[in-house]
């Protein structure tokens, strides 16, 4: 072996405590060709630079297939991390399976939803609408369903917090992005029954939970009960906090439909 070569050697060789043993691997192999070779003794000092690109650079383009095999599963995994939240970790993945196969279709867009996940200390409504409300993490992916699905769910747990508008607001930008979502329009029922029922100085404002004035005679009461009741009962309606909706129209009819309580009503609220 000449000088030059055992130079282009300790070249590759310096680069390996950077790298994998399978790059220097591929590096011996790489070496070995060229010494052996009487038809790439010619391009020694290319091929040597593509030897040093290969080193220099997270993906090892002689095993290029491979690593998009690998960075397949990778990039499943952290997609399933997501569904537990380990967003962190997720991203950890998401940036391997990208140094392995750039090229990997969809993991930019992965990266960028997991930056807008982690860009709050943890998950809720108003990191979601950002989320949401950027066309490269959501409109023009084509998990956008599962995204979407993703939104209601957070705004379905937001119900269990009483965070009743925050809900609301993220479950109006789902319904945005995909009108065709299952339960959608039920959950925004049922929020809109949630924010007619919240107290306004210490009092129920009963007209507003059922969405009727108080100057309207029993029969349009009536009607608009009747109307609330059947998006809203737990047989048609499945959505977290349905139930509790359907209470509340009931309360309000109850007391509304009965005259006398009515009119007591009426005179509390002045």
């Amino acid at each position: 072996m000449d000088s030059g070569m055992f130079y282009l050697m300790r070249c590759c060789f310096g680069q390996q405590n950077r790298k994998s043993w399978s790059q220097t691997d591929t590096v011996l192999l790489l070496v070995e060709m060229l010494t052996n070779s009487s038809a790439l003794l010619i391009n020694r000092r290319i091929c040597c630079q593509v030897i040093l690109s290969a080193l220099s650079d997270p993906v090892n383009i002689i095993n290029m297939e491979s690593n998009k095999d690998e960075a397949t599963r990778a990039k499943s995994i952290a997609e399933s991390m997501i569904e537990q939240m380990d967003y962190l970790g997720a991203k950890k993945l998401a940036l391997k399976a990208q140094a392995l196969y750039p090229e990997l279709s969809g993991i930019t867009q992965l990266l960028s939803t997991l930056d807008v996940y982690l860009s709050g200390e943890k998950i809720d409504g108003e990191v979601m609408l950002s989320a949401l409300s950027d066309p490269v993490n959501i409109t023009n992916m084509e998990c956008n369903k599962d995204e979407v699905t993703r939104a209601k769910l957070i705004a379905e747990s937001m119900i269990e917090q009483m965070d009743y508008l925050g809900a609301k607001k993220l479950a109006l930008k789902a319904q945005a992005l995909y009108p065709e979502l299952s339960g959608i329009t039920q959950l925004l029922s049922t929020l809109d029954v949630y924010l007619s029922g919240e107290k306004i100085d210490g009092e129920v404002d009963w007209y507003r939970v059922l969405c009727v004035n108080p100057s309207d005679d029993h029969e349009t009461i009536k009607k608009q009960f009747k109307k609330l009741a059947l998006k809203l009962h737990p047989d048609k309606n499945t959505s977290i906090g349905a139930d509790g909706a359907f209470k509340l129209i009931s309360e309000a009819w109850n007391l509304l439909s009965d005259e006398g309580k009515r009119v007591a009503y009426n005179q509390r609220r002045g």
